[in-house]
Parts: C-alpha cells; structure tokens; sequence
C-alpha cells in the first residue's frame, strides 16, 4: 500500500513512518518545513509543499500522480 504522511516536523509522524513502513508500505511525506521525519530510512519519497500553491490542490494532484493509496494527516495545520 502507497502511504502518504504529513507533516514530517512531528515526533508522531516518524513513528507512523517506522511501523508503516516495517509492515511493507510503502511510505511518502510530504510538508514545507524540513522536518526530521523527511529524513527517515523507511521513507521511500519526500514531498515539499510549494509556497505558491494551495495545500489541497498540491495534495489532490499528489496522491493522483502518486496514486496513493492511504493519506494520513499528522497535525490539523500544515506549517
């Protein structure tokens, strides 16, 4: 299953990461900030949000392009 996780600046994020990821998902994230997440082994492909463009649309065309499968948003606002 392709996964998509958001804001990768959050603790919470990289342990969803970790356990996606043992279980053979395959794991993506996607944020504007660097967050530490980004930089995770079990990650399989970094997304950054654009500053240019709405966060729904850049997430609509992502999951679409990277046909994902689960989209699991960590925090309620995206920095």
């Amino acid at each position: 299953m392709r996964v998509l996780v958001t804001d990768p600046t959050y603790k919470h994020s990289l342990a969803a990461i970790r356990a996606l990821s043992k279980e053979g998902h395959q794991v993506q994230t996607f944020g504007r900030k660097l967050g530490f997440a980004h930089y995770s082994n079990f990650v399989s492909k970094r997304n950054f949000q654009l500053a240019n463009e709405s966060i729904e649309l850049q997430l609509i065309r992502l999951i679409t392009e990277e046909k994902i499968d689960f989209l699991l948003p960590v925090s309620a606002q995206m920095h």
